[in-house]
């Protein structure tokens, strides 16, 4: 009982984050906050799944995020050690977290649940694609990990007939359109070019 929220802690196992904070999340004895605590540090050598750069820590806030999480904790080689500077602060790992964190804040996260029906063919592990909606149907997320196509159910936002789609780039904050669908339709969609990884952002027009 003097728990206020569940955490839980990665080492090497980026790819079990999702199942293990969407589990803690879906807790109902008692029903409580869930958070990843520790994931793997950006800039540390030696994890068994080798995934310490930027791109590790992209995948594993907004997996934690679309798995309901309620926070995540950012580390750094250089924060777990005791170097000297705060040089890390300005490290890419640390842009991508100033990303989401301006990203979320500009909207209503806390309506946000999990909702993987949106996706017809997520993946797993690393790889998976996350999806969460709002509470109100009035927006949905996909975090896509690879630049691969996906297809996607429009049918997630219910308070318009007609759905605009925009790609997030997760490294920059960068928006690009990505066209203007029915509600009834289901469609494949990818990612731009050029990007490691995206979100996808699904509201009325």
């Amino acid at each position: 009982e003097w728990l206020d929220f569940y955490g839980t802690e990665v080492w090497g196992n980026v790819a079990g984050i999702y199942n293990e904070i969407n589990n803690t999340y879906s807790l109902t004895n008692p029903t409580k906050p869930a958070a990843l605590l520790e994931g793997n540090y950006e800039g540390y050598t030696g994890y068994p799944d080798e995934m310490s750069d930027a791109y590790a820590i992209r995948v594993q806030v907004w997996h934690t995020f679309f798995a309901g999480g309620m926070g995540y904790g950012y580390g750094n080689n250089d924060n777990y050690k005791p170097l000297a500077g705060i040089g890390y602060l300005d490290s890419e790992g640390a842009d991508s977290i100033q990303v989401f964190a301006n990203f979320m804040s500009r909207r209503q996260w806390w309506k946000m649940v999990p909702n993987q029906l949106i996706i017809s063919n997520p993946g797993s592990g690393t790889s998976r694609k996350v999806a969460v909606r709002s509470i109100d149907g009035d927006e949905c997320l996909v975090y896509y990990p690879l630049n691969e196509m996906a297809t996607i159910n429009m049918s997630g936002v219910s308070t318009t007939n007609s759905v605009g789609a925009n790609w997030l780039d997760p490294r920059n904050g960068h928006i690009q359109a990505a066209g203007t669908y029915l509600r009834t339709q289901q469609v494949p969609l990818q990612p731009p070019t050029t990007w490691q990884d995206a979100v996808l952002i699904l509201a009325p027009v």
